[in-house]
């Protein structure tokens, strides 16, 4: 499993447990030792269509969601 395949689990996870908006789904990640910028880079592309099934997309509150919410 990939780097990339794992944050594709660990931000829905951040969501379902309230973490929402994408600076502290990022410094969650970072702090257990995911690089800022590639977190940040997938929550961002995954909003915007650029991930194939992405489950999350951001609200117009700036909170990310999950699909099924």
């Amino acid at each position: 499993m990939t780097s990339s395949d794992r944050l594709m689990a660990l931000i829905p996870a951040c969501i379902v447990e309230g973490i929402t908006k994408g600076p502290l789904i990022t410094l969650a990640l970072t702090l257990i030792g995911y690089n800022k910028r590639h977190v940040g880079m997938t929550l961002n592309d995954g909003n915007l269509g650029k991930i194939d099934s992405c489950p999350w997309f951001r609200d117009a509150q700036g909170r990310y969601r999950l699909a099924a919410d």
